[in-house]
């Protein structure tokens, strides 16, 4: 959750002409979105067999759905009015709006990790056939392929409707083979994992600058479900697999705070952003509209693009965890999908 909250904490549209700082720690996040789909696997458990589809599909629209409806619904809300505010009559329209909530932002996740979910269900009887998870991979590698053959025309990792069912089941045959896997990570040492991320990390940058060169900086060149990237991802999921300490904070209740953070992170970053931008707007003596159509040229320098993305992320997850553990202790912990650990 560290990591998606740091992507995320961008004022300056992520470009290598003036951003590659930026491009490079994002690239270091970037394994965030495919560990997630894999930790959500691993927590459905043995219950995806045992569970009738209906009534666990039910329980997972309870548990998952219902909070982010109404937090995206929240965000919807927040952007139409602001929109309105700045723009008047030019305000853009509800679609616009609605396809930027449950496409654009971070709020795409939730509908995504349930369609895969509902997948897996409709699949289960050959869930622990082999033959699955090559089709499953074959499908998700498409993706990853179609950024630079063009087959079909929407890249974004956002709408991969089968880019990331594979991750959940590979979740899923990580908590059955536990034993296995955790005996093969333990025997493998922390330098050959350390050299595989670096080099798996270099070769997501060079993917990435490729397709930036070959598609322009508007195009979806940091896709999560790029090869090298998913590569990467996994590298450093074993890495992380391998740490045997808690690495959440002390204060944390994980079970409790996590699933809010991810919740309630966009409403807070469109605030402090907006903040942000009236500020050093103010700071550089322009209007906050001109600073923010020309954020780009007031923040040019690359280190200061880095530094500015640090501080909105310290900002944006130091805020939300604070909302989260105070919700979490009132009547309306169900919306951040607290639950007893």
């Amino acid at each position: 959750m560290v990591g998606i909250l740091a992507v995320h904490a961008e004022v300056v549209s992520l470009t290598w002409h003036g951003g590659y700082l930026n491009v490079a720690f994002d690239q270091m996040m970037k394994f965030s979105t495919v560990c997630f789909f894999i930790i959500s696997g691993f927590l459905l458990g043995d219950r995806l067999e045992v569970v009738a589809p209906v009534t666990y599909m039910r329980r997972r629209l309870n548990m998952v759905f219902v909070p982010w409806l109404f937090w995206a619904g929240v965000y919807l809300a927040l952007n139409l009015t602001v929109d309105l505010i700045a723009r008047g009559a030019a305000a853009r329209s509800f679609k616009y709006h609605f396809e930027a909530t449950v496409i654009s932002s971070a709020y795409w996740f939730v509908p995504n990790l349930l369609l895969s979910l509902a997948a897996l269900l409709a699949m289960r009887r050959w869930l622990n056939r082999a033959w699955l998870g090559v089709a499953l991979g074959v499908a998700s590698t498409m993706h990853g392929l179609n950024l630079h053959a063009r087959w079909w025309s929407d890249t974004r990792h956002n709408t991969a409707l089968t880019g990331f069912i594979v991750f959940l089941w590979l979740g899923y045959q990580l908590r059955r083979n536990l034993g296995a896997v955790r005996a093969v990570v333990d025997r493998t040492p922390w330098a050959h994992l350390a050299l595989a991320a670096a080099i798996t990390w270099g070769l997501a940058m060079a993917e990435a600058r490729g397709l930036a060169l070959a598609r322009g900086d508007d195009f979806d060149f940091m896709s999560t479900l790029r090869v090298t990237n998913v590569a990467y991802s996994l590298v450093v999921f074993a890495l992380l697999f391998k740490v045997s300490a808690s690495l959440a904070p002390a204060a944390m209740n994980v079970r409790k705070h996590t699933f809010g953070l991810y919740l309630l992170h966009p409403i807070v970053f469109t605030m402090s952003a907006k903040a942000f931008k009236v500020v050093a707007a103010h700071f550089v003596g322009v209007a906050p509209m001109e600073f923010n159509q020309h954020i780009g040229e007031f923040i040019a320098s690359p280190a200061l693009r880095l530094a500015v993305q640090l501080g909105l992320f310290a900002v944006l997850y130091l805020t939300s965890w604070a909302l989260v553990a105070a919700l979490a202790r009132s009547s309306a912990a169900r919306l951040v999908g607290a639950r007893e650990a």
